[in-house]
């Protein structure tokens, strides 16, 4: 399909048909991409509207052009991709972590990057083994290089995805016995089977040394993308708190005043176009969830406010202004998420006593902030069910353990689901 440039949006891009595995089926969506010009998409119709789109990594890979038998990551189809979706704009984000953190341990000791170290350190062990190969050591030594061989297996995987661990896996099956494939002791063959394997292991971690730009350039996107919309939010928020407050004071009658004045009447309506226009360009979730009502209620105050209809108007921006208190509460509970999430990554029995101390003080932040939301007029009260999760998430996270993290980890998404 060619592309359509779509440039009133958020990120601008293009819009296109492309392809996400859904229940085991592969079925195509209506997106919008790539925001800033990168890989990441939003789907903009059908039931998956406002979610975001990120390519399988692993199927970039697959769909790669075959080049002299191998695949170059440089060049694919972008008509075979197949991308994930992600509920909301920041599990998407957070998802970029731990691909890079977790799964392919660019920055850690941990995942796969770590296994293919921990793989290569075995493997020279093994040929320290191998020099002292002979017939009259086989006995002796048969179990040693079977044991290492099975540590090296479990490093690589029994099913790897990549070609290169698969080569590398069956070429370590055959270091398991201390014979060669005719049942003689060849010290030398399995030391060049042994190189073989870690040439593979080595094209394996270029591999994922060119995977870390790119999902580092994706996590650059989100970021870019939340913190404009967020900035909007700001903007929308700081123009209707001077609307009513007087010296850092809630002032009930402040906006009537105001309106009373042509000049300022004239002034306020012009922003509340302008801010309107800004969040009809919110099509991601939860960004636009939020500026579908908020935008509502701005194109509503300025109807009334040109009516002179000025308590229907009032009404209409001291509810988006409370909705916009929570917002913020919102950008405060991802954030926690974010770092709880992150501290998690290689950890199996310790947790990051800090990061949940800081987990614990926004959580209780935000609660005191809530006491601030005034929720007249809301067609659904949060406040006091997302206080009840706050307080279940700071409960577990003193605990200071790893399970207690992973429940609050659960409350703190429940919580923030609702702002």
């Amino acid at each position: 399909m060619a592309y359509v440039e779509n440039i009133n949006r958020i990120g601008s891009g293009n819009i296109r048909w492309v392809q996400i595995s859904e229940d085991g089926k592969i079925t195509k969506v209506k997106s919008r991409g790539g925001l800033f010009r990168g890989d990441i998409r939003v789907v903009v119709a059908g039931k998956h509207s406002g979610k975001i789109l990120i390519p399988f990594w692993e199927n970039v890979l697959v769909h790669t052009a075959c080049k002299k038998g191998k695949y170059d990551i440089a060049y694919h189809d972008q008509k075979n991709l197949i991308y994930m979706v992600f509920g909301n704009v920041y599990a998407a984000l957070r998802y970029t972590y731990y691909l890079l953190e977790k799964q392919y341990g660019i920055t850690f000791s941990h995942g796969e990057k770590g296994k293919l170290t921990a793989a290569q350190t075995l493997l020279e062990e093994y040929n320290d083994a191998v020099v002292n190969l002979r017939k009259g050591t086989v006995a002796k030594l048969g179990n040693e290089l079977l044991d290492k061989a099975g540590q090296i297996l479990k490093q690589i995987g029994t099913n790897p995805q990549n070609e290169y661990k698969r080569e590398a896996r069956d070429l370590t099956i055959s270091l398991a016995s201390a014979l060669d494939s005719r049942g003689q002791v060849n010290p030398t063959v399995k030391m060049a089977k042994n190189i073989a394997v870690q040439n593979r292991l080595e094209k394996r971690m270029v591999n994922i040394g060119q995977i870390e730009p790119h999902i580092i350039s994706r996590r650059q996107t989100l970021k870019a993308v939340i913190e404009e919309m967020e900035l909007y939010w700001l903007g929308v928020y700081d123009f209707l708190t001077r609307l009513f407050t007087l010296h850092g004071k809630y002032d009930s009658e402040r906006l009537l005043s105001l309106l009373t004045d042509k000049a300022i009447r004239d002034v306020i309506t012009q922003r509340l176009s302008y801010y309107g226009g800004k969040l009809d360009q919110y099509d991601i979730i939860p960004f636009a969830n939020t500026g579908r009502y908020v935008g509502s209620e701005l194109a509503s105050a300025k109807f009334n406010i040109t009516h002179f209809n000025y308590n229907l108007a009032i009404e209409e921006l001291h509810k988006s202004w409370n909705s916009l208190k929570l917002r913020q509460v919102r950008t405060k509970l991802e954030e926690a998420l974010t770092i709880l999430t992150c501290s998690l990554f290689g950890k199996s029995a310790d947790v990051d006593i800090k990061v949940c101390d800081k987990a614990i003080f926004i959580c209780r932040q935000q609660i005191r902030w809530m006491e601030k939301v005034d929720e007249t007029g809301f067609n659904r009260g949060v406040v006091k069910p997302c206080t009840t999760f706050l307080q279940a998430t700071a409960k577990e996270l003193i605990k200071k353990n790893i399970t207690s993290v992973e429940k609050a980890k659960e409350y703190l998404k429940q919580a923030a689901s609702m702002l």
